[in-house]
């Protein structure tokens, strides 16, 4: 969803500009959220990922959007600090998540591989029933609290900004597309360090439940999903974000030596 939503976010900005682009991505991501409702009910694993692709293209559409809106608004001096402390927020969700959809989507009851093929068809199909709806109500509160931010966003006394009206200066490289970018070697390094980083985070995140109760056999699923916040270590420390986005550093030391 991301990969596929950027570029046509970017598209989107020129046309109605950050402020709707922002709404447009929180609308995206709260019908996401409310598709886990049918989701759940017809018990499709496709069907889960599309709202997981639909929730992700709202995502994509809400950084591209919200991103350089953050920097425009303001003195241009501070305006890596504005997204530093923007993106801080990112930690904090990271490390609470877990916990909360531990406390509110899994239900603490577990069934060995031989419990399952133990019981009826009737009682297998009950049981995953009242496991897939688990994930109703906390989709539902996610879908309500995308809706109230767009809300907040549509009433603000926020400017709009879009690209200039008038006539547009020709750029040479504006037929080339993302080729006008194969000089800067340094932004492709950079893309492929992310690439590997997030590669590395995800993959840790995704796979340290089953891990844990693999590891350490009889530990509850809902404590496993705990381990996962601690395995988020670099997140841990939002502080930190806050610190170096709103202290004397960024003023001290440019980004690129940072």
């Amino acid at each position: 969803g991301y990969f596929l939503a950027a570029l046509p976010a970017g598209w989107l900005m020129e046309r109605i500009g950050y402020k709707r682009g922002i709404l447009v991505g929180l609308l995206m991501c709260a019908t996401g959220s409310l598709l886990f409702v049918p989701a759940a009910s017809i018990r499709l694993y496709g069907f889960f990922l599309f709202a997981l692709f639909v929730m992700a293209c709202g995502q994509g559409v809400l950084e591209v959007a919200a991103n350089p809106y953050v920097t425009i608004l303001g003195p241009p001096e501070s305006s890596e600090r504005r997204l530093n402390l923007a993106q801080s927020f990112n930690s904090v969700g990271a490390v609470v998540t877990p916990i909360v959809g531990a406390a509110f989507i899994l239900t603490g009851v577990e069934y060995s591989r031989a419990q399952l093929a133990a019981m009826t068809p009737p009682q297998r199909q009950a049981y995953e029933i009242a496991e897939a709806a688990t994930v109703k109500l906390p989709y539902l509160v996610i879908a309500g609290l995308f809706l109230a931010v767009a809300a907040l966003i549509f009433f603000a006394h926020l400017p709009e900004v879009r690209e200039e009206d008038g006539p547009e200066e020709e750029d040479p490289d504006a037929a080339k597309g993302l080729l006008a970018l194969w000089p800067y070697k340094h932004l492709f390094k950079g893309v492929l360090a992310q690439f590997f980083y997030v590669g590395a985070q995800v993959g840790v995140a995704s796979f340290v439940i089953r891990f844990a109760q693999y590891s350490m056999p009889g530990m509850p699923e809902k404590h496993a999903a705990n381990l996962r916040s601690c395995c988020l270590g670099p997140e841990w420390p939002p502080c930190g974000h806050w610190f170096c986005s709103a202290s004397f550093i960024p003023s001290c030391f440019p980004p690129s030596s940072l």
